[in-house]
């Protein structure tokens, strides 16, 4: 899968909000909290402008529960 070179952001409200769009019409909305999301092609943790594939749902909660570990 090929991304195009962009990524769209819009401003509102102090919220930033961020779409990687890619050539196969997939999108993944990377504004937010961290969360664990099943796309076609597989799992990604997105949230916080990050997008992370991981093999399965299990895998993308720990990810998550790492992240949050290095914040505090």
């Amino acid at each position: 899968m090929i991304i195009f070179n962009y990524a769209i952001k819009h401003i509102t409200k102090e919220k930033i909000m961020s779409i990687l769009r890619f050539n196969d019409g997939m999108t993944l909305n990377t504004s937010g909290p961290l969360r664990v999301v099943r796309k076609r092609d597989g799992y990604y943790v997105l949230g916080e402008g990050m997008s992370i594939p991981v093999d399965s749902r299990e895998e993308g909660r720990e990810v998550i529960k790492e992240m949050q570990g290095d914040k505090k």
